[in-house]
């Protein structure tokens, strides 16, 4: 089958390489989405192991129309019983823009009334639509005259992984978070530092690579499972083949800290849920009065932004951090992001890679540097 991956935006080399490594082929990028084919173990694979997908659609109709009579029909025309019972409640999720619809909602009805008017037809009765729970997620896609009809076989956003009971204050996407490992391409040799902590979410996503547990080891409930082609095999071999892949026995050190004891209250509670939270160690100090001297370390750094904290000069803040890399983190690889690329400047480090991406709204950077003693030339040469 044909699917379209959505991941956020900068992301989309960064998910190619992982659907090649989880049997996606054909693969081609686009705009917040990678399309490729698969089958239909890949497909339950996708959903459960990518760190990086944020849902995972497949395009089932596409057509061209000229009125809203001809949307309707060409819908209507469909085999809607292949996809769904007569006792399915579904929901339509539209992306709409085009001249003949006022707004998307519109649209939405349309392609409902084309369902159950279809399966009504089919079946005798008419199924219900469920905005809040629905057993299949319908993705409607109108791009002026262009028409395409994905099945959602996610159901809800795969960022969602389960461990996250508060978010605490600006919690980070959780597959932002990943994607931001995964460049870096840390895979658990070294310690594994998060200051500015927050919520954890860079901690717990670090534990879920060194580990290797699937990215929603704490979901097993996908919108595929109540397809009519759903295998209850096929997903049973899915989840027996990622848990032997989990690898229980790493040494890895992974640690945070955070100035506020509030959240690191609510990172502790979203630690608790994982399935192994004594993995992950957490202190209360301020890293700006830190003292300590970091050594080969890889450090992952979400430091304030300014849009969503009232900082008097964020620039003066990001120059002490920058000083306190130079000064403490000697032979250390660092990691941050920010959405104030003058505020990264203050830093005063050559990055070494940068990746532009969304943090929620807000535009935002990642950048990799090291950090050595001596001079750039010198420590190229050694």
């Amino acid at each position: 089958m044909q699917i379209a991956v959505r991941c956020l935006q900068g992301f989309e080399f960064l998910l190619k390489q992982e659907l090649e490594q989880l049997g996606v082929t054909e693969l081609k990028e686009g705009n917040r989405v990678v399309q490729g084919s698969c089958e239909l173990v890949d497909l339950y694979k996708i959903n459960y192991c990518s760190r990086l997908a944020l849902r995972v659609l497949v395009p089932v109709h596409a057509y061209s129309f000229a009125s809203i009579d001809e949307f309707y029909l060409n819908a209507l025309n469909f085999a809607w019983e292949e996809w769904l019972d007569e006792d399915t409640t579904f929901a339509i999720d539209p992306q709409v823009s085009s001249m003949q619809f006022r707004h998307a909602h519109f649209a939405s009805l349309k392609l409902k009334d084309a369902v159950a008017d279809r399966l009504r037809k089919v079946y005798g009765s008419r199924p219900n639509v469920d905005t809040e729970n629905p057993n299949v997620q319908i993705h409607l896609l109108v791009n002026r005259d262009r028409v395409q009809i994905s099945m959602d076989s996610s159901g809800r956003s795969l960022n969602q992984r389960g461990y996250r009971k508060s978010g605490g204050e600006a919690p980070m996407n959780e597959v932002l978070a990943a994607g931001m490992i995964r460049q870096s391409g840390w895979r658990g040799e070294k310690t594994f530092y998060n200051p500015f902590a927050g919520s954890g979410t860079l901690l717990i996503e670090a534990a879920y690579v060194a580990f290797n547990w699937p990215a929603q080891y704490l979901n097993r409930s996908f919108n595929f499972q109540t397809w009519k082609n759903y295998s209850d095999s096929i997903w049973k071999e899915v989840l027996d083949a990622a848990h032997n892949e989990i690898n229980s026995n790493t040494t890895v050190k992974l640690w945070g800290s955070d100035i506020d004891e509030k959240q690191l209250s609510v990172a502790w509670k979203n630690i608790a849920q994982l399935p192994k939270p004594d993995c992950i160690d957490l202190v209360r100090k301020d890293f700006f009065e830190d003292g300590i001297e970091h050594e080969n370390e890889v450090v992952f750094i979400n430091p304030p932004y300014g849009e969503r904290m009232e900082i008097d000069d964020l620039n003066a803040i990001y120059k002490q951090l920058g000083h306190v890399l130079k000064h403490h983190y000697n032979g250390c690889e660092v990691w941050i992001i920010s959405s104030d690329t003058e505020a990264l400047h203050a830093i005063g480090l050559r990055p070494k890679k940068k990746l532009k991406t969304l943090n929620g709204k807000l535009d935002c950077e990642i950048r990799g540097m090291d950090l050595f003693s001596g001079t750039m030339k010198s420590y190229k040469t050694s």
